[in-house]
């Protein structure tokens, strides 16, 4: 049987399981299919989500005009705290957690597309799932590594509480890579966490996380909604169009097939509609919000247990 939060700390003896606690019963031993999720992030209205939204916004708008205005010493800077946090237990690896090397990566693609997303910035949309949804390689994890890197101050915050709820122990650790939303800088610092063989844990509210197949579906939704807002009866793609379909407008399975055969990847299409309407972010994730659910007990259970 795997350790678990709940199990190491004795919490299953007091009659607690997954659907008794708030945040996620992770195995710690390896690393867990399940994600943070910036649009709930971003739905809920609670003290701890707008600190972390606080955050979130304070790095996106530091990085956006240290790239237009060409401070690329502050862009370096600024991407290089983006990591993988060991300390959450989260993501696809089965083995030893990678850490840092994500980082380089994430680095490495942002700049690469640097371009495009300050592009589509300029129009107003300080989202991350510009970055997503953008972005080629940024799937589920890495939008999650990018997020978690940024709110883990209040991530540690939040951690201290539940353990000082559930009486459980902490010890003084050094943490790396934090990032001061009031100076847009990465610092360093000594907080008390649980440990696990010696290495920190940091809690994940279940309210702010997703499986991965959610989060592709928030992705797969986005280009639905591109598809029907900036193709169907876009006069562009008229030639997809076939004489006796004329006024019902492009059908999907043709322009897929399009993007197919010219070699166009969904991002690149995804990239264009969002710098072209300055709108398009902000008016899908108000569409997503209304359908965006909490995720069960059940589906973390499945997703931890697969």
């Amino acid at each position: 049987m795997k350790t678990t939060i709940i199990t190491h700390f004795a919490l299953d003896k007091l009659g607690l399981s997954q659907a008794d606690v708030d945040f996620l019963d992770v195995k710690l031993e390896e690393d867990n299919l399940i994600f943070v999720d910036y649009n709930k992030v971003l739905k809920l209205k609670t003290p701890l989500t707008s600190q972390m939204k606080a955050s979130l916004d304070s790095f996106l708008d530091t990085f956006f005009h240290s790239a237009l205005f060409k401070r690329s010493n502050e862009s370096k800077m600024l991407l290089k705290g983006l990591h993988e946090c060991n300390a959450t237990r989260l993501g696809y690896s089965t083995k030893k957690p990678h850490g840092n090397s994500v980082g380089s990566v994430l680095q490495d693609l942002i700049k690469e597309n640097t371009e495009s997303v300050v592009n589509s910035l300029k129009t107003g949309q300080f989202s991350y799932n510009t970055l997503y949804f953008g972005i080629p390689q940024i799937g589920p994890d890495r939008i999650s590594d990018i997020v978690v890197s940024i709110i883990k101050p209040q991530l540690i915050m939040y951690t201290q509480e539940q353990c000082a709820k559930y009486g459980i122990p902490t010890t003084l650790v050094k943490v790396s890579s934090i990032f001061d939303s009031s100076k847009a800088s990465w610092v360093k610092g000594k907080y008390e966490l649980p440990v696990f063989n010696g290495k920190p844990i940091i809690f994940i509210p279940k309210s702010i996380s997703s499986t991965d197949s959610n989060l592709i579906s928030t992705y797969n939704r986005f280009l639905r909604y591109g598809f029907r807002n900036f193709v169907k009866h876009n006069t562009e793609y008229a030639f997809l169009v076939d004489a006796e379909d004329k006024g019902k407008g492009v059908r999907k399975k043709d322009y897929e097939a399009y993007l197919k055969e010219n070699g166009i990847s969904p991002k690149q299409e995804a990239i264009k509609w969002i710098a072209s309407d300055d709108m398009s972010i902000l008016n899908f994730e108000t569409e997503l919000m209304s359908i965006l659910e909490e995720i069960s007990t059940q589906e973390i259970i499945r997703a931890i247990n697969p």
